[in-house]
């Protein structure tokens, strides 16, 4: 069949595929529409033995239940396939039944953004997974419930749900679980010491759960052996950041929209081992913003939303570490990376992300990042790259 029809990025994973040379592959509703590529796609796929990941994601408007039974039915005789990502899609329960049988050695599994009833949950639950992506799937304590058996899970990602604190407690049950993402699900302060009980973990983002006790917080601060840490958009203060302040192995902390006082700010001055800051929103001073500019590892840093004079900024900008820096000038917000500036007035909160995500996504669980070719208007370099450093904004 003639590649002509085909748009260069078409072609550039048509070859890749071909080749061997393509480990993370996306499939497209634009592209799925299209019958010659489609089935060009999927020739391809029959002798590919490179791809591992599969990302059929944002399928919602189409008549969906057939699309992802034809893709899943393409990638049955694919064992090297560990990684799927179906998220945002109308999955019934046959379509979750069907995954699990066709693809048990998957490791790593995204659903989220999709309507899960019982029966899919349980499906999902006895799969070997490692990775669960369920964010945004309305679930309640009873999810929680079903999901605290699955000792083969090292990350889960079951943010803005209905879990509340006994939801929480459930989760905690999970002692073998390395990374959580619980955020946004109103677990208060009782399902705050509850999560604090599990000494597995290295990750946790724990953001906007209405935690407002100092003790809750303190809880969490406890937990010593987390490398990373979201615990912003909570009513704590002072007190439960001077806890955290403590915490001598984090690498990555964000306390954004929590209001500190000068103390608590250079108590997190002083934290040697932060490698990303953000503390977006939190009303320093520019005297306690600019001890920031001497934390000598950093090397992501979010301080919109505060005041900093110019000799702060300078500072910033002239840190030997700092790979990106995003501060708030003259009414705009601002991003230096690599000595560039840019206005990011535009990009939501939500995605000016200095710190690395936690367990939110399937190719970065696996280490296995989305090509620059299958990204419409991006240009070709290599079907084998890596995820940057420093996310993108």
């Amino acid at each position: 069949m003639s590649k002509n029809i085909f748009s260069d990025r078409q072609k550039a994973v048509l070859k890749g595929l071909e080749e061997n040379a393509l480990e993370y592959l996306i499939i497209t509703y634009k592209d799925w529409q299209l019958p010659k590529y489609r089935k060009a796609l999927l020739n391809a796929l029959k002798e590919n033995q490179s791809v591992r990941v599969v990302k059929a994601a944002g399928l919602s408007d189409s008549p969906n239940e057939r699309a992802i039974a034809d893709i899943i039915s393409h990638l049955e005789n694919h064992p090297n396939i560990i990684g799927l990502d179906v998220s945002h899609n109308k999955l019934t329960a046959e379509s979750i039944r069907r995954i699990c049988t066709a693809l048990p050695q998957i490791k790593a599994l995204d659903v989220s953004g999709t309507t899960l009833d019982t029966a899919s949950l349980s499906a999902i639950s006895k799969m070997n997974l490692e990775f669960l992506n369920v964010s945004a799937c309305h679930l309640d304590e009873k999810a929680a419930i079903i999901f605290a058996d699955m000792n083969s899970l090292k990350a889960l990602n079951i943010s803005n749900n209905l879990l509340g604190s006994r939801g929480a407690s459930y989760i905690a049950r999970m002692r073998y679980l390395d990374k959580l993402n619980i955020a946004g699900n109103n677990i208060g302060n009782d399902g705050a010491k509850a999560v604090s009980g599990m000494k597995n973990l290295s990750e946790l983002d724990i953001s906007s759960n209405r935690i407002d006790n100092s003790d809750a917080v303190g809880a969490i601060a406890e937990m010593n052996q987390l490398t990373a840490l979201s615990i912003g958009e909570n009513g704590f203060g002072s007190d439960g950041v001077l806890a955290i302040a403590k915490m001598d192995k984090l690498e990555s902390l964000s306390i954004a929209f929590v209001r500190i006082g000068d103390e608590a700010a250079k108590a997190i001055a002083r934290m040697k081992a932060l490698i990303s800051l953000d503390i977006y929103n939190t009303s320093g001073s520019a005297d306690t913003n600019r001890a920031y500019a001497v934390m000598g590892n950093l090397k992501t840093l979010n301080i919109a939303g505060n005041y900093l004079d110019a000799q702060t900024i300078e500072a910033f900008e002239q840190h030997p570490n700092i790979e990106a820096v995003i501060y708030s000038s003259h009414g705009h917000e601002r991003l230096v990376r690599n000595n560039t500036t840019r206005l990011i007035d535009s990009v939501p909160y939500g995605e000016r992300r200095v710190c690395p995500a936690i367990a939110s996504d399937v190719g970065q669980y696996l280490h296995i990042a989305p090509p620059q070719i299958q990204l419409e208007n991006w240009v070709t370099k290599t079907t084998n790259q890596t995820s940057a450093s420093v996310p993108s904004l």
